[in-house]
């Protein structure tokens, strides 16, 4: 070996301490002869015993954290899709983000018939513009919105409906 080199704890009684140990090998002829040479590191390893324990802190936190934002967003989830109310999210640009059972229900499509469509092909082509221009005074002004026209199904078939539009803060939807 050229070298050897090893980090050992050698803790006293009232003090935790650690040292790095270096031994490397003189040049010349036999017998054989090293230099070896002890820093103490207790610093550097209590720097780094702290930065682990932050680092596992943060880690539990992100942890606990994400649980209960899981745990919102399945309640959440629960009270949309046990509504009996048709209640969608529509992105800014006005497509559908996402709807809850009872809407599909209502429009006769599958869980996801409406999502990425344009929010106005939910209204008979006349009443289009109407609702189109609801959804943009709420994003505009940040204030509900109440308005009725004529929805159309996916099939196609008319009825008449009143829509609330409410601006979800932080979340880029209506």
């Amino acid at each position: 070996y050229d070298h050897f080199y090893l980090e050992y704890a050698c803790h006293s009684p009232d003090q935790q301490r650690w040292f790095a140990m270096r031994v490397t090998p003189l040049d010349g002829p036999a017998p054989r002869r090293v230099v070896i040479s002890h820093t103490d590191i207790t610093e550097r390893w209590q720097t780094q015993m702290e930065l682990q324990k932050a680092y596992e802190t943060l880690e539990q936190r992100i942890v606990d954290r994400t649980a209960e934002l899981r745990a919102t967003k399945e309640r959440t989830e629960a009270i949309l899709d046990n509504s009996a109310d048709g209640i969608l999210l529509v992105n800014f640009d006005l497509t559908v983000h996402q709807t809850n059972q009872s809407f599909c229900h209502l429009f006769g499509c599958g869980l996801v018939g409406y999502e990425g469509s344009a929010f106005e092909t939910l209204a008979h082509p006349e009443d289009a513009a109407l609702i189109r221009q609801a959804a943009r005074s709420v994003i505009s002004t940040q204030k509900r919105a109440t308005t009725e026209f004529r929805s159309r199904r996916r099939d196609g078939s008319l009825f008449d409906a009143e829509v609330s539009i409410g601006f979800v803060h932080g979340q880029g939807l209506v």
